[in-house]
């Protein structure tokens, strides 16, 4: 594990529990941009919602593959 000490590795929180989480504050989080934004935020943060997950998880986990992390992170580099 590269960090032991997040709640799930150190066995604070068990994975149904963290996936039951995940969950509800991605249904919140649509909930809340919708009742908020316009049509086009809403469109906007649920385009990011979905490569977020496919970049992160099983079992896309694009992470694993370079081209394919390059297409769905956005992470910049600073200078």
């Amino acid at each position: 594990m590269n960090k032991p000490f997040l709640p799930v590795a150190a066995g604070e929180l068990n994975t149904s529990s963290a996936w039951m989480l995940v969950l509800g504050y991605a249904i919140g989080g649509l909930y809340l941009v919708k009742s908020n934004f316009s049509s086009l935020i809403f469109t906007l943060y649920s385009i990011g919602l979905g490569l977020g997950t496919i970049y992160s998880v099983p079992p896309f986990s694009f992470k694993r593959f370079a081209i394919l992390a390059g297409t769905t992170s956005t992470h910049k580099k600073q200078h």
